[in-house]
């Protein structure tokens, strides 16, 4: 199983997550508590790091299951190791033609264990800078200008 954008969109704390919009056959949402997991981490990480916690917003949410959508079809062509890998591809029309407005995201789909994605998969520069930026008040690995 991976970790996707599937995982990363979550209501604060043990809420259940409110998904806005259907998935295509064969696919099913992870397990909430996964997803809650992956967001407790993040929030621990900024903290760690003088970060205020993220939280929640509907149309963050929105965005983020559609992408988690894309991003998991995209996947079922084009493994890792294929020429011009991207999974990103999309991620800023998608989010423009909903009206939200982000700078960035953050993928992770190599394992289904929140602690390590944030404090072992996401420790290069790029994804610690992205998770202490301040302006950040959406779902998990979500940025706003």
């Amino acid at each position: 199983m991976a970790l996707s954008l599937l995982t990363l969109r979550v209501g604060q704390g043990a809420s259940p997550i409110n998904h806005q919009i259907s998935l295509p056959a064969g696919m099913s949402w992870c397990d909430d508590g996964m997803i809650n997991g992956l967001f407790t981490q993040v929030n621990t990480f900024r903290f760690q790091n003088g970060v205020a916690a993220l939280s929640m917003n509907t149309l963050g949410m929105k965005d983020a299951a559609i992408r988690a959508t894309q991003f998991a079809s995209y996947m079922t062509t084009n493994p890792p190791s294929s020429p011009g890998f991207n999974p990103h591809q999309g991620y800023d029309t998608t989010a423009a033609s909903l009206g939200y407005k982000i700078v960035s995201e953050n993928l992770a789909y190599m394992t289904i264990d929140p602690a390590y994605v944030v404090y072992a998969a996401w420790q290069d520069p790029l994804h610690i800078a992205a998770s202490r930026w301040s302006s950040m008040n959406t779902p998990a690995g979500r940025r706003l200008t």
